[in-house]
């Protein structure tokens, strides 16, 4: 009986102790639940990266402190492209922030990048703040009008990546900068081709010496035009971005919409080989539908096989460039073509100009005549590309050219990088 009364003894303790442990368990979960809910969340926000800003959008940068401050008047260099992330445009935020806004400069082609040059002449005026508006390129004695009237030239516009882009209208500037007295501030965006240097300087031709992608921001390319290129050096400050990786292009953002025919990510990509194949006759690069610089094209009376575009399609296809067939009317050619649509399916692992010299050997090895445009060995810095298509230059002579051109540049600009990591050379 004893045995047994200690049995039952035991039994109900143990029973006890198992309710009290479920009575804990039930207070403490909770708790142990919240406290683990914090460290996770802890740890994830130590995990963030901090946040991406555009020039235009870090107020706390002291340019852009002084430049408020101090209440200078000044003339905004830009056009639709000149918003931040969220889609407010720059003159708004300027004047939002008391900066005295007396004019807006617009490049060649207009505020909206899609004007005719007949409207060079014309005062302007936007529509929201009644700040009159002047082609940079328009009358002459308008623009200098109005730069002298004022104490700092803004410069705000999103480039494209390639030295054909906004980088001769930087140039520009600067030299109007230094002629008129005048401070520039330039509101730092980013490279929307990546990192990526290659192609030719165009030193012996009429453009700016960079290269054809230059992998630059353009608070980078005006340290370099003012350090290298100018005879004499403007006083120019960068509004730098803040938490910028060269391979971040944030190409989805409401600023990148560059023009009607380059209004995606896909077609500045193909604006970096397919904008200077346009100036090749006879392709046709689908400019003003809705696969401009998506693809490349023949017109159907030539008769090139539908084969041979298929054996084009496998080299791109080593390259990183992503095809189809396509077929579309061409309203300015007013004929049907055909051929491939392209996709660059990595830009930070795609060339260019390695891309280009195979499109163009490929062609001239089928026998397709090929005609240069005279703009050509301006838009790709060099005229070694041509002759080695045409044959008169051999491949050596040209890769020994731009590779050197390359290396050369890049010596020289890395002293004005802005911000990590560098960029890169593409050799050939």
């Amino acid at each position: 009986m004893v045995v047994r009364g200690i049995k039952l003894l035991i039994k109900c303790m143990m029973s006890i102790v198992k309710v009290s442990c479920i009575f804990l368990l039930a207070l403490l979960l909770p708790r142990l639940f919240v406290y683990y809910s914090q460290q996770q969340s802890s740890m994830n926000t130590s995990l963030i990266e901090p946040a991406f800003k555009l020039g235009l959008e870090n107020m706390a940068d002291a340019t852009m402190r002084n430049l408020i401050n101090q209440k200078a008047s000044i003339a905004l260099i830009t056009n639709h492209t000149g918003k931040d992330r969220e889609g407010r445009r720059n003159i708004d935020m300027l004047l939002g922030n008391g900066v005295v806004v007396k004019a807006i400069f617009t490049p060649k082609h207009g505020f909206y990048a899609d004007k005719n040059r007949e409207l060079d002449n014309q005062i302007l005026y936007d529509a929201q703040t009644s700040v009159p508006m002047v082609s940079w390129y328009g009358n002459s004695y308008l623009r200098d009008t109005y730069v002298n009237d004022i104490d700092v030239l803004v410069f705000d516009l999103q480039d494209s990546g390639m030295r054909q882009s906004y980088s001769v209208m930087l140039l520009d500037v600067l030299k109007k900068a230094i002629d008129k007295h005048k401070k520039v501030i330039v509101l730092d965006r980013p490279n929307a081709l990546g990192s990526s240097m290659e192609g030719g300087l165009g030193q012996e031709l009429s453009t700016i010496p960079v290269p054809s992608r230059h992998g630059m921001t353009t608070g980078e390319l005006a340290h370099y035009l003012n350090k290298y290129v100018l005879n004499s050096a403007a006083q120019v400050s960068v509004v730098l971005m803040e938490n910028y990786h060269r391979k971040a292009m944030l190409t989805a953002s409401p600023w990148f919409a560059l023009s009607p025919n380059i209004n995606t990510a896909s077609s500045c990509y193909g604006y970096s080989f397919l904008g200077i194949l346009g100036e090749v006759i006879p392709f046709d690069i689908g400019i003003g539908t809705s696969k401009s610089f998506q693809c490349l094209l023949l017109p159907e009376k030539i008769g090139f096989a539908r084969e041979k575009w298929y054996q084009l399609r496998h080299i791109l296809a080593t390259y990183g460039v992503e095809s189809k067939w396509y077929r579309t009317f061409s309203k300015r050619k007013n004929e049907y073509c055909n051929g491939l649509a392209l996709h660059v399916r990595d830009i930070n692992n795609f060339s260019s100009f390695h891309t280009l010299l195979a499109i163009l050997h490929f062609f001239k090895q089928e026998g397709l005549q090929l005609s240069f445009s005279s703009k050509f060995d301006d838009v790709i810095g060099s005229t070694k590309v041509r002759k080695f298509i045409e044959g008169s230059v051999e491949r050596k002579e040209l890769e020994q050219e731009v590779n050197d051109m390359l290396v050369s540049f890049y010596d020289k600009a890395k002293y004005t990088f802005l911000y990590k990591p560098l960029p890169k050379i593409i050799k050939v």
